[in-house]
């Protein structure tokens, strides 16, 4: 078992769980650095990568089956239809993925043949305002969105469901430093966590969620 990273400026990394320092993930001739990864169908999934120094923002590439250091060259997948960025990848089963780009959403499905992935647009609404802004729970993502608001997205359509806290989030947060939001899930009192910069660079506010009450609450620290 190997834990693997990226971070969308350095070189992946990948670790054994043992050894007293992470190291270079190997094996790899296409990519150097990519926004996003997750694991589907056997296969590592990674999304707008760095390839001889140019930027793909729409590229998606995996692994050969049941291997991290084996990359064949023709296991990549543009997703041009629409002019956004790739944000992030999530696994929504053992066998789909979620490509979430900034201005729509994306099933990866796993198949038979020479290819490993049929990828199809599902919606055309915000994205994430970042990978960690993205919260996976329940078969499905719940994310901050680039416009400060939220949604829900179970694979086949991205819903809005932060209109009772839209106004507060957007009056007060930092658009410019957006991409440092990150979330969490806190399975003690089954709710969602977000944090975000407002006029400062650092998360200085959050909001919280709780689904069954459909509860928002807006914090500052």
């Amino acid at each position: 078992t190997f834990l693997i990273g990226v971070n969308n400026v350095n070189t992946p990394k990948e670790w054994n769980g043992i050894a007293a320092t992470y190291s270079e993930l190997t094996g790899l001739s296409q990519w150097t650095t990519a926004k996003d990864i997750t694991v589907t169908a056997n296969r590592i999934i990674v999304a707008n990568t760095i390839e001889t120094a140019v930027r793909y923002p729409s590229r998606i590439r995996f692994s050969d089956f049941n291997t991290r250091s084996t990359w064949t060259g023709t296991n990549s997948v543009d997703l041009t239809d629409t002019n956004d960025s790739l944000v992030a990848v999530r696994a929504l089963t053992r066998t789909a993925f979620a490509a979430l780009k900034d201005k729509s959403q994306w099933i990866g499905v796993a198949q038979t043949g020479t290819f490993a992935f049929r990828v199809e647009l599902q919606d055309t609404q915000p994205g994430p305002a970042s990978p960690s802004a993205v919260i996976e729970r329940f078969g499905m993502l719940l994310y901050l969105g680039v416009d400060a608001s939220f949604y829900r997205f179970d694979g086949v359509r991205a819903t809005h469901i932060g209109d009772p806290i839209r106004k507060k989030v957007q009056a007060n947060i930092n658009y410019a430093t957006i991409g440092r939001s990150h979330g969490v899930y806190r399975q003690k009192d089954r709710m969602f966590w977000w944090w975000f910069p407002t006029t400062q660079n650092n998360p200085t506010a959050s909001v919280s969620y709780q689904p069954e009450r459909e509860a928002w609450d807006y914090h500052e620290y």
